[in-house]
């Protein structure tokens, strides 16, 4: 006897997502537009065509089962993979508005993504680029979800498996970084900083661990840092207007966007290198913008590397 899978709508999986992210029938409607009626029509037609229960109801709302946790992973998962597709078709055919969307750490930003942007707005200027930030950690889940094309960071920490491919696209020089007001801006040696006050930076996710490695790796016990900060801009300002030290990429001082704001303190102790790499979901490729914007990008960081030697 044939088994057959009866056949589940788009506008079902909408439907769900939507109720499962505002946790409410009511809520979910409203955002889309519908009638609750409708909605909770679309959704029992969903668990009959699935043969599950996907969600709880109640007077305080709704929660999702365990087989819509389950399922609401791959629907997320579809759905964005759907609205890239449609991307790349807008794209190939120059018809409606495509978006990219990108992770980029600290310092990659700093030495290529400006000129990168400019080029490519020229080039793809029907194309909507939308920018995000943070240690790996943080951009993940939307790697994960597919709401990111790709992400350029410090390599990841930790083992992604199958699920993304992971390569290196430049190797950036940790130096210690601070104002060009700072009273130790001259120093020479690494001990002469230990009772600095110093802020962690977090690219990798594993800032105190980073942090500790670089003292210890000079035979020095590291000093308790003050505070710690994870964002370009507030860093920049803190370390611009305090007596703070950080250990950093060193595109942090050679950047025209620091110009004048930073220095290297040329300590005699040999910085630590770092992998800048590129991560995407393995289990589908780029959009041709998303590829553009990448190439882009690389050929900013080899015109740094050759500047920069």
């Amino acid at each position: 006897m044939a088994f057959t899978i009866r056949p589940m709508k788009m506008h079902q999986i909408r439907d769900f997502i939507a109720v499962a992210n505002t946790g409410s029938l009511r809520s979910a409607a409203r955002s889309l537009n519908l009638a609750q009626p409708t909605l909770s029509k679309s959704i029992r037609q969903l668990e009959e065509d699935l043969g599950a229960v996907l969600i709880n109801r109640s007077a305080k709302g709704v929660s999702l089962t365990p087989s819509g946790a389950a399922f609401l992973v791959r629907a997320e998962l579809a759905w964005h993979e759907l609205d890239r597709g449609k991307n790349e078709v807008n794209q190939l055919s120059r018809s409606g508005r495509s978006t990219v969307a990108i992770g980029v750490s600290g310092a990659p930003s700093l030495i290529g993504l400006a000129d990168a942007m400019r080029t490519f707005r020229k080039e793809m200027p029907d194309v909507y680029v939308r920018v995000t930030t943070g240690n790996f950690p943080s951009v993940l889940p939307e790697l994960q979800a597919g709401t990111l094309d790709f992400s350029i960071g410090p390599r990841p920490t930790f083992g992604l498996g199958e699920a993304f491919l992971v390569s290196t696209i430049l190797k950036e020089t940790r130096v210690v970084v601070c104002s060009r007001k700072h009273p130790l801006r001259h120093a020479q040696s690494l001990r002469q900083l230990i009772n600095a006050d110093w802020v962690l930076t977090g690219a990798t996710g594993q800032p105190m661990r980073e942090y500790e490695r670089f003292f210890s790796a000079h035979g020095l016990n590291a000093p308790t840092p003050v505070m710690q900060c994870e964002y370009v801009t507030a860093l920049l300002a803190l370390l611009a207007g305090n007596d703070l030290l950080a250990l950093l990429p060193d595109q942090w001082v050679n950047s025209g966007v620091t110009n004048g704001l930073l220095q290297k303190v040329p300590i005699q102790e040999r910085a630590t290198e770092t992998e800048i790499c590129l991560v995407h979901r393995s289990a589908s490729s780029l959009t041709p913008a998303a590829r553009h914007l990448l190439k882009l990008l690389k050929r900013e960081f080899e015109y740094h590397r050759n500047r920069n030697p």
